[in-house]
């Protein structure tokens, strides 16, 4: 069995692997995050219909329909609230054409004053000559505290945020861990290239007639001068021998290896390129 590995540089990469593991949790934890609020915002839209609209005292909110005719003016329009004395106002921003085939449609904005008590309002938006009008639903609460309970969003109303915003700012958040882990992992690969080392990053298990054997993968750069049949030194992130194996074949710049299971080997351990001669 080879004798334990110990070099300056291999330390050095012992700590940066560890700041790249830890970099990597970050980042899959913030990514996580991001997904659930996502998932959030998602779920709040699929609770939440077209024609709804949940608007609070102080703020207003846009929304827009198709416009059946040619050429459209702002008296051919006819908006009508329900209750008719509510507060609320609507102003018309104008008409511009569709998002699909070129279609016409009007844009308008729906505006709650201040002083504007939670109600639940609606509203026809129609033209004239047509038989039928689009029709709105709209709940407008007196203050933030009732927009939070009343909304299906877990995120708006535990936080007051609006969930994709959550979604977008972890994720961004997520990329700083991310660039941080791939330099790391560059440099470690520099450093084990310096050694003549490589990561096994595949492990299996394979029974034949000579009993249980184990069967391991490692990048190839460094070894170009290995041939197949040749052994090397396995050893674990710490240095210590794991035993040899053997060089079954190589594809694309990648060994297969295969050793006896002498002590555990996983994915992560290091495989010394220097060629060894001893049979398994």
């Amino acid at each position: 069995m080879a004798e334990p590995f110990s070099h300056p540089t291999l330390s050095l990469w012992q700590a940066r692997r560890k700041q790249q593991l830890l970099a990597g949790k970050i980042c899959a934890f913030f990514f996580l995050c991001a997904l659930l609020a996502l998932i959030d915002g998602l779920q709040t839209l699929l609770r939440t219909d077209t024609d709804e609209i949940l608007l609070m005292a102080g703020q207003s909110d846009g929304i827009s329909g198709p416009c059946p005719l040619q050429n459209p003016v702002s008296t051919d329009l006819e908006v009508r609230f329900t209750p008719a004395d509510t507060t609320l106002r609507f102003e018309l921003e104008g008409f511009f054409a569709g998002y699909l085939i070129g279609n016409g449609m009007w844009r308008g904005r729906l505006i709650a004053p201040e002083n504007q008590a939670s109600s639940d309002v609606s509203l026809v938006v129609a033209f004239k000559g047509t038989a039928k009008g689009q029709k709105f639903r709209i709940h407008v609460f007196a203050n933030e505290e009732d927009l939070r309970a009343q909304t299906p969003s877990f995120i708006l109303r535990l936080f007051g945020l609006q969930a994709f915003v959550v979604a977008g700012v972890l994720a961004l958040v997520a990329l700083l861990p991310a660039l941080v882990n791939y330099a790391l992992g560059r440099n470690n690969l520099k450093l084990l290239q310096k050694l003549r080392l490589a990561e096994v990053f595949r492990v299996q298990s394979k029974e034949s007639d000579q009993g249980q054997k184990l069967l391991l993968w490692c990048t190839a750069k460094g070894g170009e001068k290995l041939r197949i049949g040749e052994n090397v030194a396995v050893f674990s992130t710490e240095g210590k021998s794991l035993g040899e194996a053997a060089i079954v074949s190589k594809e694309k710049q990648v060994f297969c290896l295969r050793m006896e299971p002498e002590q555990a080997v996983s994915a992560g351990c290091l495989v010394d390129l220097h060629s060894r001669q001893a049979d398994l």
